[in-house]
């Protein structure tokens, strides 16, 4: 399960504290929450302390003294005799203004209120969605990353085999086998070329890695004179062995070449060799 790192965290608080977050994702915000750093949790507590108070946003205020004394006074007055048709009209203007009063001053709190909570679950809800959109797209272009490392390894392999079916389909294939040397005795390789077209394909096996600061040279000993014949890094598969073509092989006669050597030379090669050598193989 991959790791949860600040952003994503901070991204999710929202979704979390509303309950949204579920599987891998609702795992790995908890993960993340055990060893959570101060910004980290003050960003929670405030998404967590705004879900909680959505609830509250939306109750009623209680009344006003002043609206609690002019609703005594209508429900006394209601309760005195009408003795006259006059009074009465009065009462009924007073509670018709006491009414609007009422109306006035509650039912803006009201929507107010209501716009609030509606606004902080609006702001809550598109703050996790957009979270979540990023967490997506995070996932999507890992994956992307992913499948092109797998494209680029299948393109290689597709190269090395294509061309290593050229060779092979030559008439006049020709191999030599190459054996490890004291700076490598259980290294191991071959070269197969072919001498019309002059391409080869040469494989390894059981070279340590290369310092960063060097390459493999081959060398094709051509009238006991070496001739730089292209550099290669091994890629650490010591045991299954790895391939590499070689488009323009220097030399293809087999009667004037004496011997294949590989060494381990400074980055990019020199044009003669100059360290150890770690495999030979003689014509």
């Amino acid at each position: 399960m991959k790791p949860m790192d600040i952003r994503e965290f901070l991204d999710l608080c929202p979704a979390h504290a509303l309950g949204l977050l579920d599987g891998e994702d609702l795992a790995r915000f908890q993960s993340a929450f055990v060893s959570a750093t101060p910004e980290m949790l003050a960003a929670y507590s405030q998404a967590a302390l705004m879900a909680a108070n959505l609830s509250l946003a939306a109750q009623e205020a209680p009344l006003s003294p002043d609206v609690l004394d002019k609703l005594m006074a209508r429900v006394q007055g209601d309760a005195e005799p009408r003795s006259t048709a006059a009074p009465a009209a009065k009462r009924t203007v007073a509670g018709t203004a006491a009414g609007k009063t009422r109306i006035a001053w509650i039912m803006p709190f009201r929507i107010a209120a209501t716009a609030a909570a509606g606004f902080a679950i609006v702001t809550l809800v598109l703050l996790a969605y957009s979270a979540s959109l990023r967490s997506g797209m995070g996932r999507i272009q890992a994956a992307y990353s992913e499948s092109r490392v797998r494209i680029r390894a299948l393109e290689d392999s597709l190269s090395q085999q294509t061309a290593m079916l050229e060779v092979l389909k030559s008439s006049n294939m020709q191999m030599v086998v190459m054996n490890g040397q004291a700076a490598d005795p259980a290294g191991y390789g071959k070269i197969i070329w072919d001498p019309i077209h002059k391409k080869a394909i040469l494989h390894i096996s059981n070279l340590p890695a290369q310092p960063s600061d060097k390459d493999y040279q081959l060398w094709v000993i051509r009238d006991k004179k070496p001739m730089d014949a292209g550099v290669f890094q091994v890629k650490g598969n010591r045991e299954g062995g790895e391939l590499y073509k070689i488009d323009q092989l220097v030399e293809s006669d087999r009667s004037r070449i004496n011997a294949f050597a590989i060494t381990l030379e400074p980055k990019g090669g020199l044009p003669q060799p100059s360290g150890k050598m770690y495999l030979l193989g003689s014509i």
